[in-house]
Order: structure tokens, then C-alpha cells, then sequence
């Protein structure tokens, strides 16, 4: 009764395990395995004595989830050693044949959308299929991961950058499994990219080329961990993957001594990866000329290299320009094109109707038509501005014959024709044809409401104008102090109305208009400007926006920070258009509506000390004092509507008289360290009633977590940096006790030292840190461990003692052996499980070469080392252990013995 209690809690695990993206996702500790192997042994025994032989699919999805979570451990082996270890402990018998499964299997996998793998012969690949499943072989999974992270650091592929969904991933699998490509014979061997080696074995092989948008989705995940990882300091989920995933980029940490938390750029262009979104755009490079660009575009087919560009003003030709194809593979791209306009000035005389096209071997992929038509451009600092601007120096591209100064009252301009560098003041101005632009702090003594708040955090953009967005708008309400009436014009969509006409009720001050009469609350875009009639039109309020009750954004938080993982939704006209994972690592998603793109900013937090990171999390690893001085400031990148208070040591933190957003930090810290009596001090960020320590602050030096020590081949390699508060000057004393020995090692902070001294093996550490420098004297105990393992635990777990087996559990019940030894003990290999060598010893009968694989801390299954090597089994009437034929009546399978270690 209590195991068809358990398995009936374990039924709804498993059918989310079959729904998950990948089975291994959802994690089975040993006891659920266990009873899940015995639930197996009990359905395969039932229905082998059934008429039928028939089995349900329950059970063949109880069988496969089993067999993914016991793939986990698997080493490296061929199709036939595989199944005798997986039945091994799944049914306890190895000479079961997977194929009487395996209409079944298809049949279920189908049933959860899982693609099952065919060989060029035609053959089903199961194994592959499971192990792609489990994330396993280990060997296969690190050296994926390790490919991907070469990947995500190189500057010409993904460059440290995360985008979720990005098309990029999609193009990695595809390149990859044309890599895999060739002599199936070859799909467990190596594989070279760029000079590296990586043991990538057939299941993530057969991924590749036969189910890669499933792989794109391994590729997100795991960049999505390199940038948690990377800059946050901690893994992006808490799942068995992400363990993966951070256990060997934590190692890639140590060994290339990789410099965690480079900042994120703060304007990182675009990578084009479908050619059918292929963009221009107005920008000042660094010699502060006006230039016409396109952003750098991946090229996967490897046909395409030719490439021209031609520009128009209008339809009539200016000038050609061709370009290659660079880079091979998944690095294959047109780099970023930027052709400057200084010299074509003169071909734009009275409106900047510039027109760019791109032809790849002959073939068009863009036009820009009418997309980079403009009155004139402006610039501030590199980029394009569009709408509203604050006084300030900005740059001026605008057509040849236009004498600009008759059309703003900026007075300091200067530069040749068709450029010029501007300082505009407040209430400063610039109108020409249909765009006004106005330099305004704030707009004086007015005041323009819609009657409804625009939808947060989201914009549309439409030909690069950006629009506010709205559900709905009401009568439009302004304030307007000391303007005539008479001589204001509300421009909606460039047609022009007298204020008079629209006005509905004037209360004091407050103007309301009447915006469909000018059909200006209707579904769609809107430009809407309320301007002075003059020679010089002077605008008092410009917006655009676009109203449609039918497109619905919904994120489940007021914002996001540290593990606050939410949701955002977004509906048109009943349409799911995406529905995607959020947290504040993330700043903004865009989604194509129509002819418009949607952009959706996150309402994130992040914060940093003084000009370092910007993190989305709360730091992990306390800092130390000396790393913050009297004028150090924490600063919050607040994009949510949320009010926040920082403290430390529960005194608020003052802010910055310039900057609502910095925290004076040193100047606390100095006051409330001055006359401390505590050895560390949090930094708490509180946000209504939660509070989020954002980072500790130590004044003693200490070691936390589990600092580096990784001993290969003579070497031992130390990284505290993960793990020691204090000085990067350091000095650390490491000494190794075995067997009243004692080695001792002085060391930096990171370091590597070559010794003789030192094997596989337990030993009791002391990690101290020496105070005095000089001379190396004076040492503070930080960590001591008894029992340390250096190097490999499997390599010396049995050294010096031997194998005493007791007993092992069959059909029949448990039986047990006299005393039979296994001797001379030697490790070999790992696979499934550790491999050893030893010599069997079976009292009165025989010696026997013997290879043992330890399952367990004291379970291990034992081969016959002859040809073939046989799994040996139990002679339940003389109770040995045996390698005779298993077709005698009292030979039964021995998938495992039980065993006791003995001191020689």
C-alpha cells in the first residue's frame, strides 16, 4: 500500500518531467528512482505472466522517465553496454533487450512532442534520445557548454551579450550540425573548432541535425547562465541544468582565471540575423561626421558574399558601394556599414530625402524607400534624436539650401552648410516643414493631459518615431496660462485646426478640446502638436502616440530584482503575441505588430557601487571595508514606479543632492565605522515592507564557501578570489597533514605550484592567512578540514585495503556469501560508475581477474575479466559468485553485491 502511495505522488512529477522541454529537467532524488526501478520490476514481471503482453502507456512513461534519470550517470559506451547498465538497475536483470520497448517508446515520446532520432539506415536511436534527455554523458554535456562559452565570450559572435529567443541560438545548432555532418561511425568521436577540442558524443550529435530549434533552446538557456553567471555572480535557475552550468563555468573561472563581471554595455548595437530585418539609420561617428549606417548582419548560407549598396536621393542615383562577406561559419557577416554624407551635402536641397538599398549576389534584401526622409536630423552625442529635448550642445544635419537660422531662435550655430553644431537654450526651438523640435526643461505655465495615463513601460515605434501608448483617450485637457487662443493650432497628422474650433469648455485656466473632431482618438498612431499661428511656428506640446483597447501588456510584478521571476503577456485582438519569462537581468523585449515594433521595457532595479557593475541581484560575496572609500556612493537604476530606501547597519543612507538615484555610502560608512564593535555591517534595500540585503561588508578578513583547490599531475592550482574576504595582496599558508607529514605551501591569492610532495589523497587542511608579509610570520587560521580530498576521490578509494563481498539481493531474497576477497585493487577508468581492477578470491574454488564498477559507497556490480567480459552472477545453491552460463536452474543475474572495506 505505501508503494502505490508513493507512485501515485510521483505520477503527476513524471508527467511534468514528459511535458518539460527536456525530461531530465524536472529532478528525481535516489529514493524516488528507487521506488520508480521497483515499480518497473513490478509491471515488467505482470505483464511478461499476462496473455497479452501488452503494456500501458503509464507504464512506458513511468519506464522512460526511470531510464532518463538512471542515464544520468552514464559514462561513455556502445548501444549494447549501454542497455545492459540501464536494465541493470532498472529492472535488475541485464540481459533484458531494449527493443521489445521500443514501438512503445515512439509511441509516448510522440505523445510529448519529443523527436525521435533516426540513423541514416533507418534505425531508431533511443539511447540517444535518453541521454540527450538526461543532459548526459557528463563528458558530452561539459564539452557543450564549454563550446557555447567560447562562443559567448568571442567578440565575433555573441561578445557577453544575452537576448532571450535570440535568432542567433537557432544558428548555432544549424552550424554545428553541419559540423556533425558526415560518417555516422564518427558521432562519439571529438570534434575541432578553432584549433579546440571538444568530446561532444551522438546525442547532442543527432540534436543538432535533427531536432535544432529544440537545441537553440539548450543554447538559450545556457547563455542565459553564462550572463547570470557572468555578472550576477549566481546562476540564472535553480533546476539540474543550471547546477550543470555553473559547476563547470565556475571551473572555466579558476583554470583561465576569467575576471568576472565585466560591465555590460551600456549601447550595444544591433546584430541583424534575418535578413528581412535589415534597418539604416542616421548616427555621428567618432570624427563627428553625419553618417548613414547599417548594422552589422549575419550571414548563415555560405553561398552569399557579394554585396552592394546604393544611394538614391529619392529614386535618383547618388552613389555605389560594395562590400564582402567576412569570417567563416557561424562568424560569416557583413560588418557594419557606415557611409559618411559629408560629401553628398549638396544632393539634399530642400528636404534630406535620402534612400539606401542592399543587394546580396544580386538579389535586393532593403530599401528604405521614404523610411530616412526628414525635414532635418539632429543629433545628440552619436544618436539620432527624435522628439523632446532638454537644453544642451547638439549637432544639426539639415538640407543644403536651407538658410537655418530662419527657422529657430537658437543663436550660437555654427559650421559649414548642411551642418552645424548648436547650443540650444531653454525654450529654444527648431521648426521647418512638419517637425518642430523644442528645448525645454519643463513646458512653462502649461499643461496637456490626454484624460488617461499611457500604458508603462511600452512603445511603439513606427518609421523610428516613437509613440506613447494608450487603451483609450478621453477629450484632450490643457492648462495654458497667458496664450491667446486665437493663435493656437492643434496640428493632428500634419493637418492643421484653430484651437477655437475644437474647444468644448474653458474652465479658468483648463482647456478642453475635442479630439474627435479631428478624428485624434481613434485606433492607430497620432501625431499631435499645439503651436502658436506666427511666422515661426513656436510648439508648446508635441506627442505622438497609439491608441488600440485590444493590444493588452501584462506583467505579473510591480518590478523586478534579485530572484523576483515573473511573466509578461502581450495580446492583440485576442492573439497571444508573446508570453515570456522576466526578470530584472532582462531590459527590454521587442515584438513585431504589424508594421510597428512594440518595445517593452522591464521594470527592473539595479544597482552599483561607485563606476563598478550594474547588477540586477543582490551581491552574494560580502565586500571588503578598504574597497570603499569616503566618497564612494551606491547608485539605483530604478525603472520601476516603486519609492526605495538603502540602509546600512539599519541608518538610511542620505542622497546625493544632485541625484535622486545615489546613496551616499562612504560617508556612513565612515561615520558608523569609526566606533565599531562588529566585524561586518549590511546593506539593506527596502522596498516597501520587504527588504533585500544588497551586500555585506567585512571588516575582518574571512574565508566563505569552499575556496579552490584542484590538484592535477603534479600541480596544485588554488583560486580563493570566489571565496576570501580581504586584501588582494594576500599571503596564504596552506598545509597538507598525511600520516604525520606535513607539506606546507605559502601562496597568493591565485597561484599554481609545482610539487612532488603531494598525491591523490585524503589529508588534513590548514588554509591560514599570513599577517606579516615581510617576513611571512604571524598566521590567522581561516578553514582547517579533516579527511581534505586532493585530486581524484575514485583514484585512492581503495588504496591499501580490500573487498570483502557480504551479500547481494535477488528473486529469491538476500543472499550471502562466505568470505569472498577481492585483492590487489587498482583504478582504471571511469564510466557509468568508477572502474577498478582487483583479483577475486572464492574460498576453495578459484582466482579470478575480476572488473569492478563501485555503484554505491559500499555497492559494486564485478565482471569477469575474459572474453567476452560478463557481469558475473550468483550461485544461489553454493552461494558464490560465478561467470558459468546463466541458463542453469540455480544461476540467477547479480546486478549488484554488497561489500565491506578491510584494512591489509
Amino acid at each position: 500500500m505505501g508503494g502505490e502511495f508513493r507512485m501515485s505522488l510521483l505520477q503527476d512529477k513524471i508527467i511534468k518531467a514528459l511535458n518539460s522541454d527536456f525530461i531530465g529537467d524536472v529532478y528525481f532524488d535516489s529514493d524516488e528512482i528507487k521506488s520508480m526501478c521497483q515499480e518497473c520490476q513490478i509491471f515488467y514481471k505482470s505483464v511478461n505472466q499476462s496473455w497479452s503482453k501488452t503494456y500501458t502507456n503509464s507504464q512506458i512513461e513511468l519506464l522512460i522517465v526511470t531510464i532518463v534519470n538512471v542515464a544520468r550517470k552514464w559514462g561513455e559506451g556502445d548501444e549494447g553496454r549501454f542497455w545492459v547498465k540501464i536494465f541493470s538497475e532498472v529492472f535488475d536483470d541485464p540481459s533484458i533487450s531494449p527493443t521489445r520497448f521500443y514501438n512503445e517508446f515512439e509511441v509516448v515520446l510522440k505523445k510529448y512532442n519529443k523527436t525521435i532520432f533516426i540513423s541514416k539506415g533507418g534505425k531508431r536511436m533511443f539511447r540517444e534520445i535518453f541521454l540527450l534527455n538526461a543532459f548526459a554523458p557528463a563528458i558530452s554535456v561539459e564539452a557543450f557548454i564549454k563550446l557555447l562559452w567560447d562562443l559567448f565570450i568571442d567578440e565575433d559572435v555573441l561578445d557577453f551579450s544575452y537576448q532571450p529567443q535570440n535568432d542567433m541560438y537557432l544558428q548555432i545548432a544549424k552550424m554545428l550540425a553541419r559540423k556533425f555532418a558526415g560518417n555516422e561511425n564518427t558521432l562519439d568521436d571529438d570534434v575541432s573548432f578553432d584549433g579546440k577540442t571538444y568530446s561532444i558524443r551522438a546525442a547532442m550529435k543527432y540534436a543538432c541535425s535533427q531536432c535544432p530549434e529544440q537545441v537553440a533552446k539548450i543554447i538559450d538557456r545556457t547563455i542565459r547562465e553564462f550572463d547570470s553567471i557572468y555578472f550576477n555572480g549566481q546562476q540564472a535557475e535553480n533546476n539540474y541544468y543550471s547546477d550543470i552550468c555553473n559547476s563547470i563555468v565556475t571551473k572555466l573561472f579558476a583554470i583561465e582565471h576569467v575576471n568576472k563581471g565585466r560591465r555590460r554595455s551600456q549601447c550595444k548595437e544591433q546584430v541583424i540575423t534575418d535578413l528581412t530585418k535589415i534597418y539604416a539609420g542616421y548616427e555621428l561617428n567618432e570624427d563627428n561626421q553625419v553618417c548613414v549606417f547599417i548594422p552589422e548582419i549575419r550571414i548563415f548560407n555560405e553561398d552569399k558574399c557579394e554585396v552592394k549598396v546604393h544611394l538614391y536621393r529619392n529614386s535618383i542615383p547618388i552613389d555605389d558601394f560594395e562590400y564582402n562577406v567576412v569570417g567563416k561559419d557561424i562568424r560569416r557577416k557583413i560588418k557594419k556599414i557606415d557611409i559618411s554624407l559629408t560629401s553628398y551635402a549638396e544632393e539634399f536641397e530642400d528636404q534630406i530625402d535620402l534612400r539606401i538599398t542592399m543587394e546580396i549576389d544580386g538579389i535586393e534584401v532593403y530599401d528604405s524607400k521614404e523610411k530616412l526622409f526628414r525635414d532635418y536630423v539632429l543629433f545628440k552625442s552619436t544618436r539620432e534624436i527624435k522628439s523632446s529635448c532638454k537644453p544642451g550642445q547638439y549637432f544639426l544635419f539639415y538640407p543644403y539650401n536651407l538658410q537655418i537660422i530662419d527657422y529657430t531662435n537658437i543663436r550660437n550655430i555654427s559650421g559649414p552648410k548642411g551642418f552645424a553644431v548648436l547650443d540650444a537654450l531653454e525654450d529654444d526651438y527648431i521648426s521647418y516643414k512638419s517637425k518642430t523640435v523644442f528645448f525645454n526643461t519643463e513646458i512653462h505655465n502649461s499643461r496637456f493631459n490626454l484624460g488617461y495615463n499611457p500604458v508603462p513601460y511600452s512603445t511603439m515605434i513606427l518609421n523610428e518615431d516613437e509613440y506613447d501608448i494608450y487603451y483609450k483617450v478621453g477629450n484632450c485637457k490643457m492648462i495654458l496660462v497667458e496664450y491667446d487662443t486665437s493663435k493656437l493650432v492643434v496640428i493632428h497628422n500634419e493637418k492643421p485646426t484653430p484651437m477655437n474650433l475644437l474647444i468644448q469648455k474653458v474652465e479658468g485656466n483648463e482647456i478642453t478640446i475635442d479630439l474627435s473632431a479631428i478624428q485624434a482618438n481613434g485606433i492607430g498612431f497620432h501625431k499631435l502638436v499645439i503651436s502658436e499661428i506666427t511666422a515661426l511656428k513656436k510648439p508648446l506640446h508635441r506627442i505622438n502616440y497609439y491608441i488600440n483597447p485590444q493590444l493588452h501588456i501584462n506583467f505579473d510584478k510591480d518590478y523586478y530584482f534579485d530572484n523576483d521571476v515573473g511573466s509578461l503577456s502581450i495580446n492583440y485582438y485576442g492573439e497571444i503575441l508573446s508570453a515570456t519569462r522576466v526578470d530584472a537581468s532582462i531590459d527590454e523585449f521587442k515584438v513585431a505588430v504589424e508594421d510597428a515594433l512594440l518595445m517593452v521595457k522591464v521594470s527592473y532595479l539595479h544597482w552599483r557601487i561607485d563606476d563598478g557593475e550594474w547588477l540586477s541581484v543582490c551581491r552574494r560575496k560580502p565586500l571588503w571595508h578598504e574597497s570603499i572609500h569616503s566618497g564612494s556612493i551606491i547608485e539605483i537604476d530604478n525603472q520601476s514606479n516603486i519609492d526605495i530606501d538603502i540602509t546600512i547597519g539599519g541608518e538610511k543612507l542620505q542622497q546625493s543632492a544632485h541625484d535622486n538615484n545615489k546613496f551616499l555610502l562612504g560617508s556612513m560608512l565612515t561615520q558608523i565605522s569609526s566606533n565599531r564593535s562588529f566585524s561586518k555591517v549590511n546593506i539593506q534595500l527596502q522596498i516597501s515592507k520587504k527588504n533585500y540585503c544588497l551586500t555585506q561588508i567585512d571588516f575582518d578578513a574571512e574565508m566563505i564557501g569552499e575556496p579552490f583547490i584542484f590538484f592535477d599531475e603534479k600541480i596544485l592550482s588554488v583560486d580563493f578570489g570566489n571565496s576570501f574576504i580581504g586584501p588582494n595582496n594576500a599571503r596564504f599558508s596552506l598545509e597538507f597533514e598525511d600520516k604525520n607529514v606535513t607539506n606546507t605551501f605559502n601562496c597568493g591569492l591565485v597561484d599554481k605550484l609545482e610539487t612532488d610532495d603531494i598525491h591523490d589523497g585524503y589529508y588534513n587542511l590548514r588554509i591560514s592567512l599570513i599577517s606579516d608579509q615581510i617576513y611571512e610570520t604571524n598566521f590567522k587560521i581561516l578553514r582547517t578540514y579533516e579527511d581534505y580530498i586532493v585530486g581524484n576521490l575514485d583514484k585512492f578509494y581503495f588504496d591499501g585495503v580490500s573487498i570483502i563481498v557480504k551479500s547481494t539481493k535477488t528473486e529469491k531474497g538476500k543472499i550471502k556469501f562466505d568470505r569472498h576477497v577481492i585483492e590487489n585493487i587498482i583504478y582504471v577508468r571511469e564510466e557509468l560508475y568508477p572502474v577498478y581492477q582487483g583479483v577475486l578470491h572464492i574460498p576453495k574454488r578459484k582466482t579470478m581477474q575480476v572488473e569492478i564498477e563501485r555503484k554505491g559507497i559500499n555497492s559494486i556490480k564485478i565482471y569477469a575479466l575474459s572474453e567476452p567480459i560478463t557481469l558475473l552472477n550468483v550461485n544461489t545453491v553454493s552461494k558464490e559468485l560465478t561467470n558459468e552460463a546463466q541458463n542453469f536452474k540455480d544461476i540467477i543475474s547479480c546486478s549488484s553485491c554488497y561489500f565491506d572495506k578491510e584494512d591489509k
